[in-house]
């Protein structure tokens, strides 16, 4: 008889997110093909169907969705065990789990790693991906340490520790008539063709200040500039993400949307006492700063 396996439940959650077998083999470092047999492994052992393909991707069904919220909780608790495990020795180097979205992940995250593992006193920093509202959730059960996502109005997880300001930049294919511009108006992209996350304007990056017309979706940021670059449409891409871009594509400063907040959080009410799975919170607020750095660095151009 099949049987549920965390690899299994790891692409369940990977193909969720990223809405894309392609996207998630890129995520997980696996092959597009290996995914679908994972895939197919986990829908034999759950004998029923957990995918389905529409216009804007990959959807769980509802058995996948009812799955989706065990695997997340029995991810994030395998997350711990190993965290706990790691720590175990007294002179072992403080693990620090930070939970990203992606257009972070992509440079930040990986800078102030690189940055704390140099350090006279290291620190490990361990990336976790997922959506926003998957990082909240992870942060309130104390599955992370750390959490960097867009700020939402009544936020239930109190105020945040530290906030990033970053603008958003206009992709846009390297032969495109806006190219050689030196930047660019939201009242001057006309009828373009828009690249977002979802077609409501108002809950992706282009916000409310205009209705887009949005004729691509895709959730994955690779995904979204692989689209620029072959000429579907243009995309936003925040200053944090910049670094990320390909060669085929060109980045212009984008006047008329307010810049995109970031919030810097981490656990409420949290004690020097919590365990082994929870690092101190002076090494989580050197983590914070750190963070805070390597964001103003990227803002300023700097390697």
């Amino acid at each position: 008889m099949a049987e549920l396996t965390l690899l299994g439940l790891r692409v369940v959650e990977a193909v969720a997110d990223t809405g894309s077998i392609t996207a998630a083999a890129r995520r997980l470092g696996y092959t597009q093909s290996a995914v679908s047999r994972q895939l197919a492994a986990v829908e034999t052992a759950a004998a029923t169907r957990l995918f389905e393909r529409r216009a804007r991707g990959v959807v769980p069904t509802a058995a996948g969705e009812r799955l989706l919220v065990h695997a997340r909780a029995v991810l994030g608790h395998v997350d711990v065990a190993e965290r706990e495990l790691a720590q175990q020795t007294d002179d072992a180097t403080p693990v620090v789990t930070v939970g990203a979205v992606s257009s972070v992940a992509a440079d930040l995250v990986p800078r102030t790693a690189h940055d704390l593992l140099i350090r006279d006193r290291p620190i490990d920093l361990v990336l976790a991906e997922g959506r926003s509202s998957t990082h909240r959730r992870r942060l309130a059960a104390g599955l992370i340490d750390v959490a960097i996502v867009p700020a939402i109005p009544d936020d239930s997880l109190g105020a945040p520790v530290a906030q990033i300001v970053e603008d958003l930049l206009l992709a846009v294919p390297v032969g495109h008539p806006l190219a050689g511009r030196d930047d660019v108006h939201v009242d001057d992209l006309g009828e373009e063709p828009l690249i977002a996350g979802s077609r409501r304007s108002r809950s992706t990056l282009w916000g409310s200040a205009l209705e887009p017309s949005i004729t691509r979706t895709a959730m994955d940021w690779s995904a979204k500039l692989g689209l620029v670059a072959h000429g579907h449409g243009l995309t936003l891409v925040p200053r944090l993400a910049a670094a990320s871009v390909r060669p085929d594509v060109r980045l212009l400063p984008l006047a008329g949307l307010p810049p995109r907040i970031l919030e810097v959080r981490v656990q409420q009410d949290r004690h020097e006492t919590d365990g082994p799975a929870r690092p101190q919170r002076s090494v989580v607020l050197r983590v914070v700063e750190a963070i805070l750095a390597a964001a103003e660095a990227i803002a300023a151009g700097h390697d």
